[in-house]
């Protein structure tokens, strides 16, 4: 008896260059057990894990960034509005075409789709879907979205006519039944997990910034939380001039600075975006790491800080208490107050013990690709074994 394939099409590996959700789909193709064969649907890709660590040919890089950019900018003065990025760059529609040539070809027994556009679902005799819910910070915070509704459309669409979903967190799959009404039996949890958990051969580097620092990692803006929680620790920051808050991420915009010099802070805030070793020496060295969101389908900064033993205080959300339970220092992330006051108390309580240290290492242990990929292939065999 032939082994079951699984296609995974094209779309998050063409929306990320790096990031959370196309390393979710990279490790657990990578990872896919001698039981099922795996097709993925893409033909050529910007996409770090794809190209460096699946051996898929690397789309030119020369000038597509300018050449978008224009596009994009003549695209506004016909229509009046923004354009997504998808809709002149040519290669996501490349790669959907090489996926759907895939699909006819091979006559796969399974679809996962990467993102949330519909489209597998509209194939003709088509198998069953298995989509994957991120998160749904979209429709809990519509008013962080406004104008760009398209994503929660399709994320719906997908959702209602896909036959099983897998949910990284079970305050995910909760908004999916409060808020879609979706039912409790066609969602799995599978928790994520991180590279920095099991990747001990990463060299720590020097401290990137003068110690003792805050460190806060991923996007800083919408419900991330990050400026407010500038705003709640500004009294901490002035009271004790020697600490310093890097962020690990995208570069600084100019707008970003003007908010750091109202507030008195800009030579204290600073960035980092680099390689594993240096993002592994920032958690590593780090005092305190905080992280303030209002909202999160996962929350994988808490694993990697817990996974190198870091001190985290972290809003005192579902999620977070879902994945992380005693180990971290909880705060109302709308609090001011008591905002200030627990990451204060983090970080000035003195050296911690190896114990401590070890604690909080052999906690996030559990959070493994190899667990997240058993997971996704359990969901697949529910979905073979019950298409309808």
């Amino acid at each position: 008896m032939s082994k079951p394939t699984i296609f995974f099409d094209h779309q998050i590996f063409d929306l990320q260059k790096v990031g959370g959700a196309s390393r979710v789909f990279s490790e657990v193709i990578s990872r896919l057990s001698p039981d099922f064969e795996g097709s993925l649907g893409v033909k050529s890709s910007r996409n770090l894990y794809l190209t460096n660590e699946q051996g898929v040919n690397a789309a030119p890089e020369a000038g597509r960034e300018a050449r978008i950019s224009r596009l994009r900018q003549i695209a506004f003065r016909m229509v009046g509005a923004p354009v997504p990025t998808r809709l002149v760059d040519s290669l996501p529609a490349e790669n959907r075409a090489f996926g759907l040539d895939l699909v006819e070809r091979l006559k796969p027994d399974l679809l996962v789709p990467t993102y949330y556009d519909p489209y597998l679902l509209n194939l003709k005799d088509r198998p069953p879907v298995v989509a994957t819910v991120l998160d749904m910070i979209t429709e809990r915070y519509p008013e962080f979205y406004l104008g760009d509704r398209k994503h929660s459309t399709w994320k719906e669409a997908m959702v209602k006519g896909c036959e099983r979903i897998v949910a990284i967190s079970q305050s995910t799959k909760n908004n999916l039944i409060a808020l879609w009404g979706v039912p409790d039996e066609k969602i799995s949890v599978v928790p994520l997990a991180s590279s920095l958990v099991e990747d001990t051969s990463i060299a720590v580097l020097e401290p990137p910034v003068t110690s003792p620092y805050l460190l806060f990692v991923g996007e800083r803006g919408r419900y991330k939380n990050f400026y407010f929680m500038l705003e709640s620790l500004r009294g901490f920051l002035r009271k004790n001039p020697e600490w310093q808050v890097l962020c690990v991420g995208a570069d600084f915009q100019k707008d970003e600075r003007k908010i750091f010099e109202t507030i008195g802070l800009n030579e204290r805030i600073h960035s980092l975006s680099g390689s594993d070793e240096q993002v592994r020496s920032a958690y590593t060295h780090a005092s305190c790491v905080v992280i303030p969101s209002l909202a999160e389908g996962f929350g994988l900064p808490v694993i990697e800080a817990l996974a190198l033993g870091c001190r985290v205080a972290a809003s005192r959300i579902p999620v977070f208490q879902e994945i992380a339970e005693n180990q971290v220092a909880y705060f109302d992330p709308k609090d001011p107050v008591e905002l200030a006051a627990v990451v204060e108390r983090e970080c000035l309580r003195g050296k911690e013990s190896e114990e401590e240290i070890e604690r909080r290492k052999n906690f996030a242990r559990k959070y493994t690709w190899d667990a997240t990929t058993k997971g996704f292939e359990k969901v697949f065999q529910q979905a073979l074994a019950n298409p309808n």
